[in-house]
């Protein structure tokens, strides 16, 4: 049987209670969630959920569930529908890196050193000044 995969991208001001609303609701569907990513910055939350499926998903409930949850919140939300399995790719790329104050040159130096590397990367960690002496913190898994 061919797994389904939905992807919800929900977007706006973020405030508290966003993810628990949207969860709540989801809690009344036969997913699976393999993903969780969000970023807020300067109070604009991006939140990504991807769900397993392991049938045809009711795409239309799951829009109009999500998106009425969104309107509420007064934020937008987006529903991309796939196929096939969704694993934890090997080589994917953790980062994080720390500044004060944080240059464009710091963040790039991570991705720089290791983009030709088909590995995990721990953490970077960095001091801001952009002089050429940061600690890496390189891990592989």
């Amino acid at each position: 049987m061919q797994q389904h995969s939905v992807l919800l991208t929900v977007s706006g001001r973020d405030r508290p209670g966003v993810i628990s609303a949207l969860f709540s609701a989801l809690a009344a569907y036969d997913v699976e969630v393999l993903d969780v990513e969000q970023v807020v910055i300067r109070g604009h939350l991006v939140l990504g959920v991807l769900l397993a499926c392991p049938q045809s998903p009711d795409l239309t409930a799951i829009h109009r569930a999500v998106t009425s949850i969104a309107d509420d919140l007064g934020m937008n939300a987006e529903i991309t529908l796939g196929s096939g399995e969704h694993t934890r790719q090997r080589g994917r790329l953790h980062v994080t890196v720390l500044g004060q104050p944080l240059r464009p040159g710091a963040v790039r130096r991570p991705y720089a050193k290791n983009r030709n590397r088909r590995r995990h990367c721990g953490c970077y960690f960095s001091d801001g000044r952009n002089d050429g002496n940061d600690n890496a913190q390189i891990e592989t898994d």
